[in-house]
């Protein structure tokens, strides 16, 4: 586990109303346009704050990824208690997810790639599994200091994240998201 990685004991924040206060997740989510029919990769899942929202908007698998099982074990409850059926569940690091080339519409990576080792790595296994035409939604601290959130010299500054996520392919902008976060949507062109 990075040093630097949100740890599952403090997973409860995650999903509490005060954070929902903060990020409304249909709120946020609403730069990906989510579709009925969107197969959707929600990378550094923890317990399930974006992915639950975003299995109740599409009927395809949203495939929830992270690097510790125990936010996936608690993602899973979560799940349940939803009734929820169209979550697959992915013990991954985010420098290499297995997940087929191409296979989804939309791609969240919410607060986790200051956590990552490798963020060019990890920004190009985002590109290669997303279809053409597709879109990804990169929310982070921003580069200030915050009473919560990670420590500031491990945060991305959001040009930065702008200018790598440019460098390899994607058209960006920037999305507004509160006082303490920002957002980069990220759309691959479409095959010619």
């Amino acid at each position: 586990m990075s040093e630097h990685q949100f740890h599952a004991d403090h997973a409860h924040f995650l999903m509490s109303e005060e954070r929902r206060k903060v990020l409304p997740p249909e709120k946020v989510l609403s730069d990906l346009d989510l579709q009925e029919k969107d197969k959707v990769a929600d990378l550094g899942c923890g317990n399930g704050f974006f992915t639950i929202p975003i299995a109740k908007q599409t009927t395809e698998m949203v495939t929830a990824v992270d690097a510790q099982q125990a936010m996936l074990d608690q993602l899973r409850v979560n799940v349940e208690a939803e009734n929820l059926s169209n979550v697959r569940y992915l013990l991954s690091r985010l420098e290499k997810i297995e997940q087929p080339d191409e296979s989804v519409n939309k791609v969240l990576a919410a607060f986790v790639l200051h956590e990552v080792d490798d963020l060019d790595q990890t920004l190009s296994e985002i590109k290669r599994i997303l279809k053409p035409g597709g879109k990804t939604l990169l929310l982070d601290w921003k580069a200030k200091e915050t009473e919560s959130g990670p420590p500031l010299h491990i945060r991305i500054p959001e040009s930065d994240l702008m200018k790598k996520v440019e460098e390899i392919g994607f058209d960006s902008k920037e999305v507004s998201v509160s006082e303490n976060h920002y957002g980069v949507l990220a759309e691959l062109p479409a095959d010619e």
